[in-house]
């Protein structure tokens, strides 16, 4: 299964002249302030491809499972050791309702390998 990032639409805006029309592909080119009408999903790159993830809704909640190299590589990562505590923390957005949900976790420690 494919990983993908959608593009960033807070400060996207449109403008209604068939002149400036595109087609939504994965290709397309867009200017600083373009209005997109859904997001645009494009498969992630260098140091935004490290993480895999997947998800299934099953039972009315959602389960998450993502996954990476414990050293990946990039100057931009944190180097992760096997057995060591990592205090970390979740934020999930739902941009389909009108008032944009925001929701936070409480801080979690993960522990690789264990």
């Amino acid at each position: 299964m494919p990983l993908f990032r959608a593009v960033d639409c807070a400060a996207i805006r449109i403008l209604p002249f068939k002149e400036t029309a595109t087609v939504l592909t994965g290709d397309a080119q867009f200017n600083e302030g373009d209005l997109l009408p859904r997001p645009v999903l494009r498969t992630p790159e260098g140091s935004g491809a490290d993480v895999m993830a997947s998800a299934a809704f099953k039972n009315g909640r959602w389960a998450l499972v993502m996954r990476r190299k414990l050293v990946t590589g990039n100057a931009d990562d944190n180097a992760l050791q096997e057995g060591q505590v990592y205090r970390v923390g979740f934020a999930v957005f739902d941009d389909n309702v009108s008032n944009r949900r925001h929701h936070v976790s409480f801080v979690k420690n993960i522990e690789p390998g264990s």
